[in-house]
């Protein structure tokens, strides 16, 4: 999304001109220099300096060596079958899921950046040749799930994410990128967004994909999971697996109360960011963690 730093209240601060105030604001639209973006200003981060101090001796600032010798991960996704025409697409600390229908495909998840969901678009140009990726699912609009999104909109694909977050998600797409253009910035195209509410069904002769709203959840209150009754799997987001010793998730009993609301026979949960997300979670596994018996 665009975003706005303000310096003001300059000062004389050592012979020095510093500004005594910044903050920030996010989708910013004073009505003229922005005209594409509508909506309001959301400011924050705002501080206040009251003291700098010019060349102080022995001010070093040293990085660590960790740091310094830091390589940037390449991106990779690693593909594994769930499912006749469902495959986890992994590899990362964020994963995708690809579900093919008969005559093009979905994706769960655009999650992280542009480089990743580029990435994911290349892998399922080579799982599924020749079927379009008609649909992203968004789960919720956290930066790290919604942050790959672009560069589907930029491809014409329609992006479902909850009602909730529909007016959000097109301004975020629809602002300008100033300081690197990605390739939605030079598709030049206004983003598809379409949405789901208590539940949306996408469905053909061949496959079933159920979209559920999870209510009552304090993590986002715009969440969906995708469930797919034929397999049995629900895919989720942000219902983590504790790791030994850590303490139980809450989300995962308000997700327990929702599937039991919503009826739905799992037998596996297929999770995000589960440290082996090949691997579904058993159902009678997640429910003794929602009740803490784990």
């Amino acid at each position: 999304m665009y975003y706005e730093t303000v310096f003001s209240n300059y000062k004389d601060m050592g012979g020095i001109k510093i500004p005594g105030r910044f903050h920030q604001h996010q989708d910013y639209d004073d009505g003229a220099r922005l005209p594409n973006i509508s909506g309001g200003d959301h400011a924050f981060g705002l501080e206040t300096i009251t003291d700098v101090k010019v060349n102080v001796a022995n001010a070093v600032l040293m990085v660590p060596d960790a740091v310094r010798q830091a390589a940037v991960p390449a991106v990779r996704v690693e593909t594994t079958k769930l499912a006749d025409g469902v495959w986890l697409l992994g590899g990362g600390s964020h994963n995708s899921v690809l579900i093919e229908f008969r005559d093009n495909v979905a994706v769960i998840e655009a999650p992280l950046n542009e480089e990743r969901s580029l990435a994911v678009i290349a892998e399922v140009a080579k799982l599924v040749p020749n079927k379009p990726i008609r649909y992203v699912v968004n789960t919720h609009m956290h930066f790290d799930h919604s942050s790959g999104l672009s560069p589907f909109a930029a491809e014409g694909i329609t992006i479902i994410t909850h009602e909730n977050n529909k007016d959000f998600l097109e301004k975020a797409l629809s602002g300008p990128r100033t300081l690197a253009g990605d390739n939605l910035a030079k598709a030049n195209r206004k983003p598809s967004v379409e949405t789901a509410g208590d539940r949306r069904v996408l469905r053909d002769a061949t496959r079933t994909i159920e979209l559920h709203h999870i209510k009552n959840l304090e993590h986002s209150d715009g969440m969906l999971v995708a469930y797919l009754p034929a397999e049995k799997l629900l895919l989720t987001a942000d219902f983590n697996v504790p790791a030994q010793g850590q303490p139980l998730n809450p989300s995962i009993a308000v997700l327990r109360q929702n599937v039991e609301r919503l009826k739905l026979d799992v037998v596996g949960h297929v999770l995000v960011h589960a440290p082996n997300p090949d691997r579904p979670v058993t159902n009678p596994d997640l429910l003794a963690l929602a009740k803490g018996t784990n």
